[in-house]
C-alpha cells in the first residue's frame, strides 16, 4: 500500500520514506497483532462465541458466532477487525458518520456509528489502532439515529419536536451502543498491551 506523501512530512507523518512503505513502530506485536487480544477476550467483550481468528504484524481479524451458549454458537453472525497503521494513512481513510469523543483511551479515540461501527485510537509511535466490529445482533438494538444539517441546509421541526433536513444535506449517524461498549472493552485490552 502506497500514499503520495510530501517529503517533507517524512518520519513525522509516520513514514519510512527510504523504504516506500509505512512504519508501525512504538508497540511489540511479535508479526501478530492477534496476540494482543485472546480469543476469550473477544468472547467476553461481545458475549459471541469466536469461530476463528487471523492476523498478521498489523491485523486481526476474529470471525462471530452465536451467543455464548446458544445453540446458535457455531454460526457465522459477524466479525471484529483490529488494524495498526500511521497516522497519515488513518487520515486517508474516510470516516462515515459523525465521530465522538472517547476519553481515557490511548492518546486520544474517537467512536464513528454508521453502517461500519469503527473505533479510531491513536496509539504511541504516532500510530492508529483501529477497531471495527460487525455484529448484527448487537446493532439491531441500535437506540437511534441522529441526523446534522450541514452548513446551508434548511430545517423545520417534524411531529415528534426534532429538527428534521429539509433542504441540503445532512450528516446521519446510526448510534450502536452495544457495539460501541464492545470496540471499547476490546480497544483497552489491545492498548494496554501494545
Amino acid at each position: 500500500m502506497t500514499y503520495a506523501v510530501d517529503r517533507a512530512l517524512g518520519d513525522d507523518a509516520g513514514l519510512d520514506l527510504s523504504a516506500g512503505g509505512e512504519s508501525t513502530g512504538g508497540g511489540s506485536t511479535g508479526g501478530d497483532m492477534c496476540k494482543l487480544v485472546t480469543d476469550a477476550e473477544v468472547q467476553t467483550a461481545t458475549g459471541k462465541k469466536v469461530i476463528s481468528h487471523e492476523g498478521n504484524d498489523s491485523s486481526c481479524g476474529w470471525a462471530l458466532g452465536g451467543a455464548l451458549g446458544s445453540a446458535e454458537e457455531a454460526t457465522p453472525t459477524g466479525n471484529v477487525q483490529m488494524n495498526i497503521l500511521g497516522e497519515l494513512s488513518a487520515k486517508v481513510i474516510p470516516v462515515l458518520g459523525e465521530q465522538k469523543a472517547i476519553t481515557g483511551l490511548g492518546n486520544k479515540a474517537e467512536w464513528s456509528g454508521t453502517m461500519a461501527p469503527t473505533l479510531r485510537v491513536h496509539v504511541k509511535g504516532g500510530n492508529v489502532m483501529m477497531f471495527m466490529i460487525v455484529d448484527p445482533p448487537a446493532m439491531m438494538k441500535n437506540s437511534g439515529v441522529t441526523e446534522k444539517a450541514m452548513p446551508g441546509a434548511i430545517t423545520e421541526k417534524g411531529p415528534d419536536g426534532k429538527e428534521r433536513v429539509v433542504s441540503g444535506t445532512s450528516a446521519v449517524n446510526m448510534e450502536y451502543p452495544e457495539v460501541e461498549k464492545e470496540a471499547i472493552a476490546i480497544a483497552k485490552i489491545a492498548v494496554s498491551r501494545y
